[in-house]
């Protein structure tokens, strides 16, 4: 990780949020664009950046258990035995929200999603602020969430004025560098003693029920049920980059299925594919392509080299760097993105999450 950012910017950071102005700051799973969650306007500015749905709710970020009560109306017990097994670090609970919260966080829900952060620059900021911040991804909304800074202004200075110095569309930038995650947090909602994970990430669900061992773990029900979303990542189109993603499973679909489907993806001309994937998976994948489309009768062949393949060594790796991997392939001319799929447990589950909803599923 690189070195923490100074004080002196922390500090400057940490009074524009009290300015009632946003602020880019890293977390350990993505970087985040906050704003002062008890100042409505402060909050709505975050919506206007990130040209993001008002339906959408944000995640209030805290220093600490002990600031739960000025965002949450009550602390359930398993809540509480979640956040002291797994924060600070990437666990987002959806509980009862205090009625001082203003409704434009919570999209107008009785409910407010909470996390307390790992990273040492957001635990810094919050300290030093001394309030709760709300935080979505520092990208506009739609795109892959920026595990860099460099990520997240190209992102959002889409669609601001840029300026010189420390800040930029009314925006000040904390660099932490490369976020250790790289997804976003586990969401899960507590009621009683059940658990409703939200969105999966890199705490499953067998980690949680270690820690309640008699609470009920369950996973929320299909997207497509859902009309008001209780948590970021539910409803709306999410960690999109400018090529097309075409999710694959190696188990399930043949290098011929894969080949077609590109071809009906991207139909014109000669298209330029990316694969991204865990070893060695990905350069086998890139290659059987190739051989493909030297094939008689493959017109339109899929063009893929060494420069477009990218590969993790496992799982934790793959998520670290997925959403870089999309922004560089993007830079690098693709028209379509191969991500291909890794087993469904653990820190897999939610990468095949983030890359089916990246795909359009």
């Amino acid at each position: 990780m690189k070195a923490m950012a100074s004080a002196e910017q922390i500090q400057t950071a940490a009074q524009a949020i009290r300015d009632g102005r946003l602020v880019v700051f890293p977390t350990e799973t993505v970087y985040g664009l906050g704003a002062d969650a008890g100042n409505e306007e402060a909050v709505a500015r975050i919506f206007a950046a990130k040209g993001r749905p008002a339906d959408n709710p944000l995640i209030v970020h805290l220093e600490s258990i002990a600031w739960a009560e000025a965002v949450v109306d009550r602390l359930p017990p398993v809540a509480g035995v979640l956040f002291e097994r797994f924060s600070p670090g990437p666990l987002t609970l959806v509980l009862p929200a205090h009625p001082s919260l203003p409704g434009i966080v919570t999209a107008g829900l009785d409910t407010v999603a909470v996390r307390i952060p790992s990273h040492p620059v957001a635990r810094a900021l919050l300290a030093s602020c001394g309030r709760p911040v709300a935080a979505p991804s520092a990208n506009r909304s739609g795109e892959p969430s920026p595990t860099t800074v460099g990520m997240a202004r190209a992102s959002l200075e889409r669609g601001l004025v840029s300026s010189v110095g420390g800040e930029s569309g009314g925006i000040t930038y904390i660099d932490g560098g490369p976020c250790e995650v790289g997804l976003e947090s586990t969401v899960a909602a507590v009621s009683g003693r059940r658990v409703v994970i939200l969105r999966p990430g890199s705490i499953g669900a067998d980690d949680l029920q270690r820690a309640v061992p008699d609470a009920q773990i369950a996973d929320a029900p299909s997207v497509d049920r859902i009309d008001r979303p209780v948590s970021p990542g539910l409803k709306h189109g999410h960690y999109r980059p400018g090529a097309t993603v075409i999710a694959h499973d190696p188990q399930d679909e043949s290098p011929d299925r894969l080949r077609s489907r590109i071809l009906r993806t991207v139909p014109e001309g000669r298209a330029t594919v990316g694969v991204i994937g865990i070893a060695p998976t990905a350069v086998r994948i890139a290659a059987e392509i190739g051989r493909a489309a030297g094939r008689p009768g493959n017109r339109r062949p899929a063009e893929t080299n060494q420069g477009l393949v990218r590969e993790a060594a496992d799982a934790r790796e793959y998520a670290h760097n997925l959403y870089r991997w999309f922004v560089e392939l993007d830079g690098q001319g693709c028209e379509a993105i191969v991500a291909i799929l890794p087993p469904d447990q653990g820190v897999g589950r939610a990468l095949r999450d983030r890359i089916t909803r990246a795909a359009g599923g």
